[in-house]
């Protein structure tokens, strides 16, 4: 090798050290090369929590990483498109944005799995009480010659007959007690009975409370029930068999008693009342209020009403019972301790009991037939022309919207205490019957 070449090769080594070494440099220190601007500029990065961990992201297209948590570093600034995506579930997307030496934190994100509805039982949607807490379904199920009362076991896949009732007896299941461990039923003839889940005993509620037009379990005990008649609102105790007239009223259309509070709904002449009691001190408040209203829930100093025929919510003030706001609204659910999500035919709002404020949230073309929330209220599932939807509700852009299911008839919308697995009645082809879709691990 002449001295030439010897020069010649020590010269590109000290031009390479010499352009690689600041390069590694700012490499080092968080910047790359844009080669759009032809400079050099300070980088971004993205850190992704999701579920399940296992899963591919991609920035543009481009796979970065598969699995989290991940810390995918030395982003040019700029537009993303970020997609979380594995084999059987739907891919979740979102439009980011990288700052230069700023990090954005993707979290609390859960693929939703691709599943087909299993079918677990035959049975009317009137005749279906779910007990979650026991990880169980109790239906009534048509038989030749009688009802029979069946428990379907969640765990096991496995169906129990626990009763038969009488040849030809119609039988309507109300409401399950507070513990799920019993229920109240009645049949065509206005009877009411109870039967208990425990014992597989039931038990003849009208020899004890006689003919009522109201019925209700306390809300944390299993042997006291409310009902109205003629003479006003009572207590009866299923353990000693005996019952005691809690407020003596007439024209009582509805009632809710906690152990501090009563209220009650009243007609005087032609004017419907309510009247709140604090049963601690026995203050009370008597306000008017509008017809058809039934008590759907107590918030604070805040009553809950509910008009099921002109699709109207009534919040009403105890301490001033004129201040009253009015919502659109068919059905509401609560979305946390202090605010409640609301839903008429065409739109999906919030609204904020502390600031007695609406949000809109969606507005729709197609009927909403119900709604319920799924993955610790982060998504909507709601029923648009018999098809089951999911709705991400962080997502402003839409880009994570679901059509999971399209069916004949759907309805019947429930979710486990998991915030895993959504239950309803439908009719899928030519199968109908109750159906458990799991959406997340």
């Amino acid at each position: 090798m002449t001295l030439l070449q010897k020069r010649f090769i020590y010269s590109g080594f000290f031009l390479l050290f010499a352009i690689s070494t600041p390069l590694l440099i700012f490499y080092t220190a968080g910047y790359s090369y844009n080669t759009k601007r032809g400079a050099l500029q300070n980088t971004g990065l993205i850190m992704v929590e999701a579920k399940p961990k296992s899963l591919n992201i991609l920035l543009n297209n481009i796979l970065v990483a598969q699995q989290t948590p991940a810390r995918i570093k030395d982003l040019t600034p700029g537009k993303y498109l970020l997609t979380l995506a594995k084999d059987n579930y739907y891919p979740w997307e979102k439009n980011i944005t990288i700052t230069a030496d700023q990090a954005n934190f993707i979290q609390n994100i859960t693929l939703i799995k691709k599943n087909i509805p299993q079918q677990l039982f035959e049975a009317e949607e009137s005749n279906i009480k779910p007990l979650f807490n026991a990880n169980k379904i109790l239906y009534l199920a048509k038989a030749k010659t009688a009802p029979e009362l069946i428990i379907y076991d969640l765990t096991n896949n496995q169906t129990q007959k626990i009763y038969t009732f009488k040849t030809g007896e119609k039988i309507e299941l109300l409401a399950v007690a507070p513990s799920e461990n019993k229920i109240l039923l009645k049949n065509s003839l206005n009877n009411y009975s109870i039967f208990n889940l425990s014992t597989n005993e039931i038990f003849n509620l009208t020899t004890l409370i006689g003919k009522t037009s109201t019925i209700k379990w306390h809300l944390s005990d299993d042997n006291i029930v409310y009902f109205t008649n003629s003479q006003g609102l009572w207590q009866a105790d299923l353990f000693n068999g005996k019952k005691i007239l809690v407020e003596s009223v007439t024209n009582l259309s509805d009632f809710w008693l906690t152990e501090k509070q009563k209220i009650t709904i009243f007609k005087v002449n032609d004017r419907n009342l309510f009247k709140y009691q604090d049963l601690l001190t026995n203050w009370q408040q008597v306000g008017t209020i509008k017809n058809n209203l039934k008590i759907w829930g107590v918030w604070q100093n805040k009553i809950i009403f509910k008009d099921p025929i002109n699709q109207e919510v009534l919040v009403a003030d105890i301490f001033s019972t004129e201040k009253q706001q009015r919502l659109m609204a068919k059905n509401l659910i609560w979305w946390d301790d202090h605010t409640l999500l609301t839903y008429t035919d065409w739109e999906i709002s919030f609204y904020s009991l502390t600031e007695e404020k609406s949000y809109l949230i969606n507005r729709y073309g197609e009927k909403i037939q119900a709604l319920t929330t799924l993955d610790q209220n982060r998504r909507l599932v709601l029923v648009l022309n018999n098809n089951l939807q999911l709705m991400e509700l962080a997502d402003t852009e839409r880009l994570n919207n679901l059509d999971l299911l399209k069916t004949e008839k759907i309805s019947n919308l429930s979710v486990d205490l998991t915030g895993k697995n959504l239950f309803f009645s439908a009719q899928i082809g030519q199968q109908s019957g109750y159906y458990l879709l799991n959406l997340l691990d």
